[in-house]
């Protein structure tokens, strides 16, 4: 996490001011590999909220699990 929070400080520093975070739900053949379990975005954004003061936050959200219809309608939520 305090890897996340640095990258975003040393942003917020250079005046970007949105930080886009995905984390890819399978990146491994599974066939030959043993699924690995990102981190979950909103925790990561969670942590570097509280750390900086002036950079956006976006997320993704995955059709993988949910249709995209009731993925939209449930967004709106967040906002």
């Amino acid at each position: 996490m305090d890897q996340f929070v640095r990258y975003a400080q040393t942003a917020e520093r250079g005046k970007i001011q949105l930080l886009f975070f995905d984390t890819p739900v399978l990146g491994v053949d599974l066939e030959h590999q043993v699924p690995q379990f990102p981190i979950d975005p909103l925790l990561v954004l969670t942590c570097i909220a509280r750390e900086t003061e002036r950079i956006g936050l976006v997320a993704t959200g995955s059709t993988t699990f949910s249709e995209p219809y009731n993925l939209a309608r449930s967004s709106r939520h967040w906002m």
